[in-house]
């Protein structure tokens, strides 16, 4: 909370905290939450609820992204993106934010996973699992889709079988196979 820094590996384990908020101009030091830190390069990009810090290891570029209920940084085919609900979801790399896919396109709704694979992008958001190909998302009608829709989709990653394993806040998890199409669900009833 109101603190972004790191530590340094040392012989004798990690070092003192270094704080670098004296680094980031005054009028962004309120950081509020700081959701997320991802290391990149030299540096880090660290999500705060309506900021992006993209640190390089010795100053910061900062992103204000106001009017969502919080933003998720994901790591996709060797980049960082952004999802911004309002607006849509970003690529952050050296020369700034630039606009992935646009926010009509998913809905409205807010980008938790992604991963390119051989046919677009399979993309699961607030509102279920998409295709995005050449600039269009096609919904994935799935049983996925809407256990995603009834118990909000907070955290996705893919196991090592290659299925994805869905968190969601109110309906426990669900197993997913490789294209999206729901394998088993695991809620109250299996101590969840």
């Amino acid at each position: 909370f109101n603190e972004v820094g790191y530590f340094e590996k040392t012989e004798m384990g990690l070092s003192t905290y270094h704080s670098l908020v004296k680094y980031l101009p005054e009028k962004y030091r309120n950081l509020r939450d700081v959701w997320q830190v991802v290391a990149d390069g030299n540096g880090a990009v660290f999500v705060t609820v309506d900021l992006i810090l993209d640190w390089d290891g010795s100053a910061f570029r900062v992103y204000p992204m106001p009017g969502a209920r919080r933003l998720i940084a994901i790591q996709a085919d060797g980049r960082i993106y952004i999802s911004h609900a309002p607006t849509g979801g970003w690529l952050l790399d050296r020369d700034g934010l630039h606009r992935f896919i646009s926010s009509d396109t998913l809905n409205h709704a807010g980008i938790i996973w992604m991963e390119k694979g051989p046919t677009g992008w399979l993309i699961a958001t607030t509102d279920g699992f998409f295709n995005f190909r050449d600039g269009k998302a096609a919904d994935l009608d799935t049983g996925a889709s809407e256990f995603i829709r009834k118990s909000i989709l907070v955290s996705v990653c893919r196991l090592p079988d290659g299925d994805l394993c869905l968190g969601t806040l109110v309906g426990g998890m669900a197993i997913v196979g490789p294209s999206g199409n729901l394998k088993s669900t695991l809620g109250t009833e299996e101590g969840i």
